[in-house]
């Protein structure tokens, strides 16, 4: 008797597990998480951060803080999940502390965090292309990058080329369409054209030149997957100065000069006379 009294304990602890344990199973949490609708933005484009939250506990919102690349909270946020656990906020990048770079985005809620990171460009695009100001000077220069995004731009003067800085897909390598005005850079040798040197992470890659007018060029340059800087030389850039200011210098010396030469031969009359 009091072994199947045992039997029957033991059976009904079993089925009592075999019940709790589905139950368990589907109330588990939901994983807490966060993503963007993009990895790379450009100036006056809104970033849309979304995620979800383990459980929902009314009143409780969830905290958003955004870094910028110097470790500086550039925003922060907070807001109530709604009844499926789905959290979302909107902002954009700009002013002083919007600088170019790598921003980390972090949400908290219940004493959990995450986090991401997306970049930021400060390249202004417009309908005549990417708007490049330089030396006094502003060129319009249509681009695009099929597999990433441009970042920004630099000019160096000391060996006349233009630094891109890109941020591409780790998936796929693309292509680099970019129409150089000459009169930002230029590849010329006794007034011919010369070929532009292309450098991908560095190193020096093929291209070509799809179309030459006597103001501009334009090149197709092969990007790799993970390439991060494309620079194209050539044998001139802009001067650091405006071209008005250069022809006002101009016309002084041209000035100073006619005085001069007119005082040597006022000189020299005034001699003649006096002898």
């Amino acid at each position: 008797m009091k072994s199947t009294y045992r039997f029957v304990i033991i059976a009904v602890f079993i089925s009592s597990l075999l019940l709790i344990t589905p139950q368990y199973a589907y109330s588990e949490p939901k994983p807490f998480t966060i993503k963007t609708d993009k990895e790379v933005y450009s100036i006056e484009e809104t970033i849309h951060v979304c995620g979800t939250v383990p459980v929902v506990l009314e009143g409780v919102p969830v905290t958003m803080q955004v870094f910028n690349p110097r470790n500086v909270m550039y925003t922060v946020g907070q807001k109530l999940p709604n009844a499926d656990g789905i959290y979302d906020f909107d902002f954009k990048i700009g002013g002083g502390l919007g600088i170019v770079g790598d921003y980390t985005i972090k949400t908290a809620y219940l004493g959990r965090n995450v986090q991401t990171t997306i970049t930021f460009g400060d390249l202004t695009a417009t309908t005549d292309g990417v708007k490049v100001e330089f030396g006094g000077n502003v060129f319009y220069l249509p681009m695009s990058l099929t597999n990433g995004n441009v970042q920004s731009y630099e000019i160096n003067t000391n060996n006349t080329s233009i630094v891109f800085s890109i941020s591409t897909c780790e998936t796929e390598d693309g292509e680099f369409h970019v129409m150089l005005q000459r009169a930002l850079i230029d590849a010329r040798n006794n007034d011919q054209d010369q070929d532009f040197i292309v450098l991908i992470n560095g190193k020096e890659t093929n291209f070509e030149e799809i179309s030459t007018t006597s103001t501009e060029r334009t090149l197709v340059i092969p990007v790799p997957t993970g390439a991060k800087e494309v620079v194209i030389i050539g044998t001139s850039v802009i001067p650091e100065f405006p071209v008005n200011l250069m022809v006002i210098t101009a016309i002084g010396l041209i000035g100073v000069l006619i005085a001069l030469r007119m005082g040597v031969l006022l000189n020299k009359e005034g001699k003649q006379l006096h002898s």
